[in-house]
């Protein structure tokens, strides 16, 4: 009987102190730490593979770093029920909606850094943050074109000058704006 309990008190000792958890290819894993003097967000990703921590002072969350597609459309069928388009405005005020696709990825090593600051999934980021930083950058250029310029052969212009102004705004993101209409423009930070 004292053979049984002793095990037990030693497995319980075991399970508390030392933690594993599995971090998926695809995925950088961040550690936690929750009590000590280094308390915080570790500034190292943890990759692919096994991952030891105590889990009673340290917790480890999983970070998505490969590519994600995202459309903002109006159409509710190709993403969310909501009408997410980009709306924004040529110099005379006259007012456009586009369906605009983000294809963006969290730059490898960078994950420790966004989920200190943001403390959230890139799910989301692609909802909120990143999708308010696309719509501001629309407004921005497209503000200083005529709407002959934005329907016609200056929409690459466009398209690029989002993007670029994007890698300024997103640095931690290797991201690609996609019109629904054909233009595209890629650049990485």
């Amino acid at each position: 009987m004292k053979v049984n309990f002793k095990l037990a008190i030693l497995v319980t000792l075991i399970v508390l102190i030392g933690g594993c958890t599995r971090v998926p290819v695809g995925y950088e894993a961040i550690r936690v730490k929750d009590f000590g003097t280094y308390r915080g967000v570790s500034e190292l990703a943890l990759v692919t593979g096994k991952v030891w921590f105590n889990p009673v002072t340290e917790t480890v969350h999983k970070f998505p770093v490969f590519l994600k597609s995202y459309p903002y459309t109006e159409d509710t069928r190709q993403g969310s029920e909501d009408d997410e388009a980009i709306r924004f405005s040529d110099n005379q005020g006259l007012t456009f909606t586009s369906d605009v696709g983000i294809m963006c990825k969290v730059i490898t090593g960078m994950s420790p850094h966004v989920f200190w600051y943001f403390r959230k999934d890139v799910d989301e980021l692609i909802d909120g943050y990143i999708r308010e930083q696309l719509q501001n950058c629309f407004v921005f250029h497209a503000s200083k074109m005529s709407a002959q310029q934005i329907l016609g052969s200056d929409r690459n212009m466009l398209l690029t000058a989002v993007t670029a102004e994007m890698n300024d705004r997103v640095g931690w993101i290797d991201s690609e704006v996609v019109d629904k209409n054909g233009g595209r423009e890629k650049r990485r930070v």
